[in-house]
């Protein structure tokens, strides 16, 4: 037994080192290669057939400006705060499209997932070096031809897959039976927690997997510190006094935010919202706490949150097993709760709420802790002597 495992795992090894390569770029050329088909074959499927476009042609020409000139900024940054800020921009803008096109589910979560994508990319910046290391002139031609190559992709395969023809078959199923199937109104919500449950199962299946790997690798790095940096200035020096007109905005803000959270959570079955929508808001009225604390010692991120997650997928789980009372797994159940007409749909939106959320305060919180705390340390003798000193 002991042989045929060595055996396997030697032969693992040998199958995996045919593709396995430290540098990004190498697993990037089969990716590359792909796009480059598909540059030359999307035309092809195109054809000539004429577009349909809508929406107000002006404002949605402003939103392009806007969009190039955030990617602009983007690529001539050499800061990487300054291309975080730009990104965002970016990411408003089409936000106020899909706004703009009446996605409104789908605009609130690319508004609070940009939220959230800033906070995280800037808890990484504090370990990284302020700005972009130079690269050599032919590895910036590449990168622009890849660039550019997978924005002509990506658009023609918009238009290849929706701007040629009618609504699908499944898509008029959906908005013509969804009331009367899952008894909710909004048709984005009632698809992932009633008619595509599965698939939004093995989606926190695969979130709870991820949590996993980015408390481990986190972890791993826990230790690793930095010199402190000099401290220059005077008024705002101490972390504990700067952040107060933070902390007082995020305890009037944070249980209004976790109410609306409730809220949405609530109303997604027959409006913009549900669990995934619901969770993002919480997370973002706890993130705002969070970054109000002084340091993460005192932050109100200290919860077992990937175990949060956990029960999250267990309820979604069970809701699923609780369909088989009416024959199947995941179908949903009619409850009538106080002349309130529910399903267990709602459980599990309830299960991919807290799937979500425990998944997104595990990030930020391993991502929030101070890597050079002997720096923060000295921050606070040197504040403190400083302030003796003045007196």
């Amino acid at each position: 037994v002991e042989a045929f495992q060595k055996a396997t795992l030697s032969l693992g090894d040998r199958v995996g080192a045919l593709t396995r390569r430290d540098s990004p770029a190498a697993n990037l050329a089969v990716p590359i290669v792909l796009i480059a088909l598909a540059v030359v074959a999307l035309p092809g499927a195109l054809g000539s057939s004429a577009l349909t476009f809508t929406g107000d042609g002006l404002l949605e020409a402003m939103l392009a400006v806007i969009v190039v000139a955030g990617l602009a900024v983007v690529v001539r940054a050499r800061m990487r705060l300054t291309a975080v800020i730009a990104i965002g921009v970016v990411g408003f803008a089409v936000v106020l499209w899909f706004f703009l096109l009446g996605a409104s589910d789908v605009a609130l979560t690319q508004l609070l997932v940009e939220i959230l994508t800033v906070v995280v990319m800037i808890l990484v910046l504090r370990r990284m070096p302020r700005r972009f290391p130079r690269s050599r002139a032919r590895r910036r031609v590449l990168a622009a031809v890849a660039a550019v190559a997978s924005g002509i992709v990506a658009t023609l395969a918009t238009l290849v897959f929706t701007g040629q023809r009618p609504l699908s078959e499944v898509g008029e199923y959906f908005l013509r039976e969804a009331e009367n199937e899952t008894g909710g109104t909004n048709v984005v919500n009632t698809i992932l927690v009633d008619f595509r449950a599965m698939d939004t199962l093995g989606e926190l299946v695969v979130l709870g997997i991820a949590a996993v790997a980015i408390t481990a690798l986190l972890d791993a790095r826990r230790a690793v510190e930095r010199p402190a940096a000099p401290v220059r200035g005077t008024a705002l020096l101490s972390p504990d006094e700067n952040s107060v007109f933070l902390r007082t905005s995020g305890r009037i803000l944070a249980p209004v935010m976790v109410l609306v959270s409730a809220y949405a959570l609530l109303r997604g079955h027959d409006a913009p919202g549900g669990g995934f929508i619901a969770a993002l808001i919480g997370a973002a009225a706890l993130v705002l706490v969070y970054l109000s604390a002084p340091t993460d010692d005192v932050g109100p991120l200290r919860r077992p949150y990937l175990a949060i997650a956990g029960a999250g997928i267990l309820i979604a789980v069970g809701t699923g097993f609780l369909g088989f009372l009416d024959g199947a797994f995941l179908r949903p159940i009619p409850i009538d709760i106080f002349g309130y007409k529910l399903t267990s749909a709602l459980v599990f939106d309830l299960g991919v709420y807290l799937a979500v959320l425990g998944v997104i305060l595990s990030a930020v919180d391993r991502l929030g802790l101070t890597p050079p705390r002997a720096g923060v340390d000295a921050d606070r003798a040197r504040f403190g002597a400083r302030k003796e000193a003045v007196r």
